[in-house]
């Protein structure tokens, strides 16, 4: 029998919660907001999963909330459009000596921001949970409740979509 709070075990994987709450909301503060709202409701949960299946409990219920909490002020499109075009969505190390090397790094950030802008809201979210939050294929079926064949599917076209959205010769550009 587990006799620590749930807090303290819902806590173990916040850092991963707070960066997928970023995806959504786009600035820090407001991510870290969304996750403790969902701490202190899922806390009234009666029976909590135990081990892995915690983290992926945590992580879907994290998701639905912030959907929940955006769809109430505008369209589910709207802020996520709004979140990949403000938000860092890697934490590049932009501690460099080398001017030059800082400015090709932050053009490269800046171009990334607005390919990952340009995808789908479907193929941004499956990204950034496999991507930046490390999760399975699996694992994310388990959050967005997609067959883990539509989750391998749906990463490949992302992945290719953003390759070429990456990769556009000037001239098209």
């Amino acid at each position: 029998m587990n006799l620590t709070h749930p807090l303290e075990q819902l806590n173990q994987y916040s850092g991963a919660a707070i960066a997928l709450a970023q995806q959504y909301a786009g600035d820090f503060d407001v991510a870290v907001d969304l996750v403790n709202d969902t701490m202190l409701k899922l806390c009234q949960v009666r029976q909590m999963p135990v081990g892995h299946e915690l983290k992926l409990w945590f992580l879907k219920a994290v998701r639905n909330y912030c959907i929940d909490h955006y769809r109430r002020q505008q369209t589910q499109q709207q802020f996520l459009l709004q979140a990949s075009g403000s938000a860092p969505l890697t934490d590049l190390d932009s501690h460099t000596n080398q001017p030059l090397e800082a400015l090709i790094q932050a053009d490269q950030t800046r171009h990334f921001h607005h390919a990952f802008a340009q995808l789908s809201d479907a193929h941004r979210e499956l990204l950034a949970l496999r991507e930046f939050n490390q999760l399975s294929y699996r694992e994310i079926a388990t959050i967005t409740g997609l067959p883990v064949g539509s989750v391998m599917s749906g990463l490949s076209r992302a992945r290719e979509h953003l390759r070429q959205l990456i990769f556009v010769p000037a001239e098209r550009g």
